[in-house]
């Protein structure tokens, strides 16, 4: 049995069951949940604008797994955002601010630092974003009708962008466009891109676009059968 109390260490323990008919009282000494580290986020942009709200994603340790252990969107104070009871441990933390961690609508660039968390206490990391611009693929074959695909983005200077393409059921797997439409997570730094794409069946496409901050740009593409 597993017992849970707000504010209280969870406590597992084996019981003996009541026989047939009867009942049993079992009592349970709970202790007071120890206090747990937390990190304190202060983000800025070289406007000074206020930044009401960020989502972030915290990774332990060194993992490469495109999906992080922890993901919450924090309302801040004065741009400060804190995240609380947290285990201790080397942490990676992304920072993206503006609203949802994927599918989100606002135009600042992530920001991505490290921390080390002890038993308790507060950690305040500092990071500064930039305005950027967003992405939005809309991938059909040639009669109109709309495909699954496979994207690849890469910048100006032919290194790839580590980018997930949320659709509107929250699907966010890491290179694949599901639906009719997609968003491009991370916002981007200005400049010129390259959106490599393909399917099954179909001929891949390689489609340019040019992204500016504060903007969404649209890339349409028609795959043509193989």
């Amino acid at each position: 049995m597993r017992v849970t109390h707000e504010g209280y260490e969870p406590i597992e323990g084996d019981f003996t069951s009541a026989r047939a008919g009867g009942g049993a009282i079992y009592r349970v000494d709970l202790v007071p949940r120890r206090p747990r580290a937390a990190i304190v986020v202060v983000v800025s942009d070289a406007t000074g604008a206020a930044i009401r709200v960020c989502s972030f994603g915290l990774w332990l340790g060194d993992s490469a797994s495109p999906v992080p252990i922890l993901r919450r969107t924090v309302d801040g104070t004065d741009n400060r955002f804190r995240l609380d009871d947290l285990e201790p441990g080397h942490y990676r933390v992304l920072v993206r601010p503006g609203g949802a961690l994927y599918a989100g609508n606002e135009y600042w660039t992530d920001a991505t630092t490290t921390t080390e968390l002890l038993e308790s206490g507060d950690v305040e990391l500092r990071v500064t974003v930039a305005r950027g611009g967003r992405l939005r693929l809309t991938v059909t074959d040639s009669n109109g009708g709309f495909i699954g695909s496979h994207c690849r983005i890469r910048d100006a200077s032919g290194q790839p962008i580590d980018a997930v393409f949320p659709s509107p059921d929250g699907v966010t797997l890491s290179g694949t466009v599901y639906g009719p439409q997609a968003h491009v997570d991370p916002v981007l730094p200005p400049g010129r891109y390259s959106i490599e794409i393909s399917a099954d069946h179909f001929a891949t496409q390689t489609v340019d676009a040019l992204v500016r901050a504060n903007e969404t740009t649209d890339v349409i593409a028609a795959l043509l059968p193989r």
